[in-house]
């Protein structure tokens, strides 16, 4: 039934003024245990979704060394179109190659563990499909430890079926994500029927919360 409650309401609360984000995450988490008698638990569950490997050539990525003498700065002008990081920025950030074409050209300054993460938010948003529960899961079997600094350029128009991993023809002209990622930085994507996924599973809530 939540996915049709339509009820909303009001929380006041008293914060001091010194808690932390977490701190305000637990007070949430007590609310809703106390007024709505929430149970819920962690447990680990099997999802389709794809494994990030090595392509057979080895990757094509440079290793990101932080320089301890760099200072923050705002991001330099865009090298060939493609968006730059600030010196001490670890992190990613794309644009649109050109607002005629759905190019996209990211860079990324991450660990494959959060690659990994990200690329389930990029493959749901070319192939379709939504964000959020319904982005498929990327797990990281790469092997490659540090942080790894990239370019990637893909078509990211919303293509289904197997248009989305099959060629490089594109409506912009650019390889889709499959492609790229395979091509640009020596990876590649391999579907699995059984990913891990840390799922939050409610046992119990209420309707209506106690009365104040």
């Amino acid at each position: 039934w939540l996915d049709d409650y339509e009820d909303h309401f009001t929380i006041t609360a008293t914060l001091s003024k010194t808690a932390t984000r977490a701190e305000l995450k637990e007070m949430l988490q007590g609310l809703l245990r106390d007024r709505f008698h929430l149970a819920a638990h962690h447990e680990t569950r099997l999802f389709p979704g794809y494994e990030l490997r090595v392509g057979s050539h080895g990757p094509k990525m440079k290793e990101w060394v932080r320089d301890p003498n760099a200072e923050w700065r705002k991001a330099p002008p865009p090298d060939q179109g493609f968006p730059q990081l600030p010196p001490t920025v670890i992190g990613g950030i794309s644009a649109p190659s050109s607002p005629e074409d759905h190019a996209i050209r990211a860079t990324y300054r991450q660990t494959m563990g959060d690659f990994a993460k990200a690329l389930g938010r990029v493959i749901g948003s070319v192939t379709g499909t939504s964000g959020g529960a319904f982005a498929p899961e990327v797990v990281d079997k790469t092997g490659l430890e540090g942080i790894y600094e990239f370019r990637l350029e893909y078509d990211g128009s919303a293509l289904s079926g197997a248009a989305a991993t099959d060629g490089p023809s594109t409506p912009s002209g650019a390889p889709n994500l499959f492609t790229a990622i395979e091509n640009q930085l020596g990876l590649r994507l391999v579907k699995s029927e059984g990913v891990p996924v840390d799922v939050l599973v409610i046992d119990h809530i209420d309707k209506r919360p106690t009365e104040n």
